[in-house]
This record gives C-alpha cells, sequence and structure tokens, in this order.
C-alpha cells in the first residue's frame, strides 16, 4: 500500500482545496491507470492524505499537488519549475509503512512533478 500525505505551506492553512492528480506506472511499463485528475480532493484542509492499495516492486506514481485559498486568491503547487524544482510545503510517502523517496520530476512542459517508485 502506498500512502501520500501533504501538507501546503501552513501559512495560508486551511486551505480552499488541496487536490492531487496523478498517473500509476506498472514495472512492465504499461499503466495501471492514466492520468487522472482529482483523485483525490480534500476542502477547508491544511492537509491530504491519499492511500493507493495493490502497489507491486518496480511500479511508480507520478503526480501534482494542487492547493488554493480562495480569500487570498492563491492557487499553487506542491512542486514548482523550472529547474532545479522547489518542493512547497511537507510531503511524506510510504510503502507498507517504510518510507521512500519522493522525487522531483520534469512534468514534460518545463513544470514539476513528485513521483515515487515503488521498492
Amino acid at each position: 500500500m502506498l500512502v501520500i500525505e501533504y501538507a501546503p505551506p501552513a501559512l495560508l492553512a486551511p486551505y480552499t482545496y488541496i487536490e492531487l492528480s496523478g498517473e500509476y506506472t506498472l514495472a512492465d511499463g504499461s499503466l495501471g491507470f492514466p492520468w487522472t485528475t482529482g483523485l483525490v480532493t480534500v476542502v477547508n484542509s491544511s492537509t491530504l492524505t491519499f492511500v493507493l492499495p495493490g502497489v507491486s516492486s518496480g511500479d511508480g506514481f507520478r503526480f501534482s499537488l494542487e492547493y488554493y485559498d480562495a480569500p487570498m486568491s492563491v492557487l499553487s503547487w506542491g512542486c514548482l519549475g523550472p529547474s532545479p524544482y522547489t518542493a512547497q510545503g511537507t510531503l511524506a510517502a510510504a510503502v507498507d509503512g517504510a518510507p521512500v523517496p519522493v522525487n522531483l520530476v520534469n512534468n514534460f512542459l518545463g513544470g514539476c512533478e513528485d513521483f515515487v517508485s515503488i521498492p
């Protein structure tokens, strides 16, 4: 089981919404599921947790985190480009309870996304 926990910068918390979008790639290179917007969205919150069961060694999860504060009209992302990429807030990932690194990667448009490789 993969667990992603994210907290945007605390300055404007709680946020109007925090949203995780992403795609899952199997070890053989095929898609477990294609890029999907809004895999999980939380409203009026300071944190987001995403749980994905059934992960296997060699699989990968590429994702993006977006957060919005309506009163301040602030829209931003958990990873900002261009390279060198900058993480925003606090992000952690674990597989079956063991922490795994989150890498900041190019989103193919010059921006930034997050990537977790399943050990």
